[in-house]
């Protein structure tokens, strides 16, 4: 009876609000019947499954807004066979797909300028700017930064990957000391464990983290305990002031399994405020296209270094290898891939016509690099592209 008067009353209590707040599944409780919403606005929409975007939309929505970065995590769909019916996608991506182009926020204020700069030409297209100086992002301790102006640096590790103990998942011990000694120096330069982020796309390699944390049971290394352990997905949306990267795989066959999901990198790169250190293989990670490229970009701004303690690092010379393709565009690569998958549906396995896309929405800027894509395609029977296209010369403003 109590909990009968009492959704009478919050039903009550809601008609005189003029914002709700609720998750989109909880758009269809009981105590929302008869409400009509003609504003929404959905916060972290590309995160939020197609389905569930659509609850709150049909209870009299005039004016929707959808806010979210289809440039990072989306939403998880573990069925593979909706996975396959087409709904790993956001309604966000859904309207991307129909050339529905979206108003980009571009400036941030959340990372020191050295750190965003990778991500902006990388992901962005090179748009985004920044909304604070350097200074404001700096501070003056003895850590064993490559270069004193810009506060990241990539620890090469050269250990291997192991099962961890469900079999399921990675881990790598090389990496989590290096780790482990980087968290170690934070603290002696007086950074706060509840300041410091250790991220890492396997469970094992979290697991093994926190037993390693877990150890440090003297009043001095408390710190260690306020330091946050968490996978890349789980800090989508967060920050920290410093973030410690561990990449985890590391194998002579260059398999990368989901780290080479961009996405993934994309949101990992940009969680930290103040710096960051990424600990990783570049033997292994070169392989891949995008992770060889942020290799090259450590290496050229003197940030990529080795060495086995943080007080002996020297810099570290990768050998990107000549089949390794330059990386592209993230929305470039995107139209290449949505062409392929045209194509895929309309020509036989004899054919020469290539499909392309109604590019208009996409920009003027990108019709020639557009060209070379579509003069660089391979038949549908390829699951990737044998050669990348060119943009040294195209008007793409990458």
């Amino acid at each position: 009876m109590y909990n009968k008067y009492l959704g009478v009353a919050e039903k009550a209590l809601l008609t005189y609000c003029d914002v709700v707040c609720c998750t989109c599944s909880c758009a269809m409780d009981p105590r929302l019947y008869g409400f009509t919403f003609e504003n929404v606005l959905i916060d972290e929409a590309t995160q939020a499954r197609e389905p569930e975007c659509l609850i709150p939309i049909v209870s009299g929505c005039k004016r929707l807004i959808l806010v979210g970065d289809h440039l990072q995590l989306g939403p998880v769909i573990l069925n593979q066979q909706a996975r396959r019916a087409g709904f790993n996608i956001s309604l966000f991506e859904r309207l991307l797909s129909l050339d529905i182009m979206p108003y980009r926020l571009n400036v941030q204020y959340r990372m020191h300028p050295a750190l965003s700069e990778f991500s902006s030409n990388a992901f962005y297209d090179g748009a985004l700017q920044n909304g604070i100086h350097a200074s404001e992002r700096t501070r003056n301790f003895n850590f064993p930064w490559p270069r004193s102006d810009k506060p990241m640096m990539f620890w090469a590790a050269s250990g291997s990957e192991d099962p961890g103990s469900s079999g399921r998942s990675l881990q790598n011990r090389v990496e989590a000391n290096y780790v482990e000694a980087v968290v170690a120096r934070l603290f002696a330069c007086g950074v706060q464990g509840s300041r410091i982020g250790v991220i890492t796309p396997y469970d094992s390699q979290r697991s093994l983290f926190m037993q390693m944390f877990n150890r440090h049971s003297s009043k001095a290394d408390d710190q260690f305990k306020m330091v946050e352990v968490a996978s890349v997905d789980e800090f989508q949306g967060r920050e920290k002031d410093y973030i410690v990267f561990s990449c985890v795989r590391s194998n002579s066959m260059g398999v990368l399994g989901f780290l080479t999901d961009y996405r993934r990198l994309n949101v990992a790169l940009t969680r930290a405020k103040y710096g960051i250190v990424i600990v990783g293989d570049p033997n292994t990670l070169k392989c891949d296209d995008m992770w060889s490229s942020l290799l090259a970009y450590y290496q050229r701004e003197k940030c990529l270094v080795c060495g086995a303690a943080l007080d002996s690092l020297s810099p570290y010379l990768v050998t990107i290898n000549d089949k390794n393709k330059p990386f592209l565009s993230r929305r470039l690569f995107d139209l290449a891939n949505r062409m392929k998958e045209q194509t895929k549906n309309y020509i036989g396995p004899d054919s020469s016509i290539l499909l392309g896309l109604n590019t208009t929405a996409e920009g003027a800027k990108d019709s020639s690099a557009l060209k070379s894509v579509r003069s660089r395609f391979v038949d549908e029977r390829s699951d990737y592209f044998t050669e990348l296209p060119d943009f040294d010369n195209a008007d793409t403003g990458i």
